[in-house]
């Protein structure tokens, strides 16, 4: 049973984020198909209610860092899983009796605060999990990475679907379904580790802080995330509606940029303890500098084809390899709230991408916004070329 951990917290963690993904793309979705109702329409309204659902993951991952070093990492996992499927319940009842969508948003707000320790806690045992089933620690994350680029990327292709088939409500019931099978599965195999008492020396914020390394990704990771979200949930979207390519075109956006991450997380997970983490890091953001220069300058009906595919190599290997150096560097003791921070401070950007990106694409247009992001990135690749703290990563 206890090997069987590993492989089970691979599947769990990715079906955990991509339901939170699919709730995440669902409702602004829903809100730029007119599937609200007339009174919420457009993309403002939509990028707010991205913000409100992005705001509480950011908050939730910073405390809920040090709480699984304080409480364990079990009781940590269990007790958010069953939060968040309380949270996702109450706000498929409301959506399915009528109520006004910022009553909806609310239950899935606190859902997702909720749910946000959950990964921290399954990544804070990943080197015990990785050594109960006796493979390297590259390989166990690079799995885990490819899970959660299923989870994220066909999180929302099927939010889409769903919000198009069944209505909002019927997408968040999808979504309630998928978090009851997770609850079953960890209860079942999460092991349970002994009391590691009281974090011990600095928070995980001071840790972070004092690694030139770590520090060089936090402020390389701020705006690529920002840029991710403005993109997924906000501009390729309205890509697809104002050229006349509506749900198909996003789906196959959202599935070309997953099957692309997969390739690049499995290389990763077979080859990233030969390879220089600097050349993999920087490689990965000039690929995804070039991805947002396609989706800029190609005709929609081709950038959403060719873009993703460049956008996911590119992306693909870099948070497992930013998540391995974090726990070969800090020890369990304060693993959860280093964890925690770093997931936090990356995950912050994401409400203001979306109150930001929503407004612009209504004022300038998406394909203004669109080739701002592109500068941006490009801007970001020529950061981390230069950048020398990322020489420690090595």
């Amino acid at each position: 049973m206890r090997r069987l951990a590993l492989p089970v917290s691979v599947v769990t963690g990715g079906l955990s984020l991509g339901a939170m993904a699919l709730v995440a793309m669902a409702v602004p979705w829903a809100i730029l198909s007119g599937g609200a109702g007339p009174d919420w329409a457009g993309a403002g309204w939509a990028g707010l209610a991205a913000a409100a659902l992005h705001l509480p993951v950011a908050i939730g991952t910073v405390l809920g860092g040090r709480l699984v070093d304080r409480i364990g990492p079990r009781r940590m996992l269990i007790g958010t899983d069953g939060a968040t499927l309380l949270g996702l319940a109450a706000a498929t009842a409301v959506a399915a009796a009528g109520a006004a969508l910022p009553w909806t948003i609310a239950a899935l707000a606190l859902a997702h605060l909720a749910g946000a320790p959950g990964n921290i806690a399954q990544d804070a045992r990943v080197p015990e999990l990785a050594r109960l089933a006796r493979v390297p620690l590259e390989r166990a994350n690079g799995l885990r990475d490819i899970a959660a680029n299923v989870g994220l990327i066909g999180g929302p292709a099927a939010g889409v679907l769903l919000v198009e088939a069944a209505g909002l409500a019927g997408a968040l019931a999808g979504a309630t379904a998928l978090l009851a099978v997770i609850v079953i599965l960890d209860a079942l195999f999460f092991p349970r580790f002994g009391p590691r008492g009281r974090t011990a020396g600095p928070g995980g914020a001071r840790l972070i802080a004092r690694d030139p390394g770590l520090r060089a990704i936090v402020l390389l990771g701020l705006p690529i995330v920002a840029i991710f979200t403005a993109l997924d949930e906000l501009i390729v979207p309205s890509l697809a509606l104002t050229s006349g390519l509506g749900a198909g075109g996003v789906t196959l956006f959202l599935i070309l940029a997953a099957a692309a991450g997969l390739t690049a997380s499995g290389l990763f997970a077979a080859y990233g303890a030969r390879l220089s983490r600097r050349t993999v890091l920087t490689a990965g953001i000039a690929l995804t500098a070039l991805g947002g220069v396609l989706l800029a300058t190609l005709p929609a009906a081709w950038g959403l084809r060719v873009a993703p595919v460049v956008l996911g190599l590119g992306t693909g290997p870099l948070w497992p390899l930013i998540v391995t150096v974090l726990q070969r560097r800090i020890g369990p003791a304060a693993r959860g709230a280093a964890i925690g921070a770093l997931t936090g401070a990356l995950l912050i950007a994401q409400p203001a991408a979306a109150l930001a990106a929503g407004p612009l694409i209504d004022l300038v247009g998406v394909e203004a916004v669109t080739t701002g992001l592109a500068a941006l990135l490009c801007l970001l690749a020529l950061a981390a070329w230069r950048a020398r703290g990322l020489g420690t990563l090595d």
